[in-house]
């Protein structure tokens, strides 16, 4: 008789939702609100000669920043994780038995791990502060008929086929069983 196993694999997946998506219910352009930032923060870096860019939270206990400017982050980045949670949800949940989402970060309010005098600092320091990247961290169960290895690779799998093409750019950055 064969035996039905549950297999539970952490995904951790990084994706960018696509500009036209969340023009629809954001007032104020992601791109136009990463560059205002980076540019503020340049403005803050060299003024406080540091040798890091800080994330985002230090930027606001420090006042560094426009407060405008930082609600409009997190605005956006709200809608970006909502949106980013909701797509997820829709294209797993037929895929695996279960999903349960551990956590959901806009990329945003990270650590920059560009710095100051790299050649292209400012560019990519404004692609950091745009609020479209999310990265999402979630356990999946799968029903299989047998116990074996390689289900990490299975999973991983299973999710690029059905996340692909939903957003602007998609990766799995790790994939492990539990």
């Amino acid at each position: 008789m064969t035996a039905l196993n549950l297999t539970k694999v952490a995904l951790a997946l990084r994706v960018k939702l696509p500009h036209e998506a969340l023009a629809r219910h954001v007032a104020a352009s992601p791109e136009v609100v990463g560059t205002e930032l980076a540019k503020q923060v340049q403005a803050f870096v060299g003024q406080e000669k540091l040798g890091y860019y800080p994330p985002v939270d230090y930027l606001r206990s420090q006042a560094a920043v426009d407060l405008a400017l930082l609600d409009a982050l997190e605005q956006i980045a709200w809608v970006s994780s909502n949106m980013a949670r909701e797509e997820i949800r829709v294209r797993l949940r037929p895929v695996f038995s279960s999903v349960r989402f551990e956590s959901i970060h806009a990329n945003a309010y990270t650590m920059p791990s560009v710095r100051p005098g790299h050649p292209n600092a400012f560019a990519d320091l404004a692609e950091h502060y745009t609020p479209t990247t999310v990265k999402v961290d979630l356990l999946v169960t799968m029903i299989q008929k047998s116990e074996g290895t390689g289900l990490e690779r299975l999973a991983e799998q299973m999710a690029v086929r059905w996340l692909k093409g939903r957003f602007a750019a998609f990766e799995v950055t790790s994939a492990r069983s539990v």
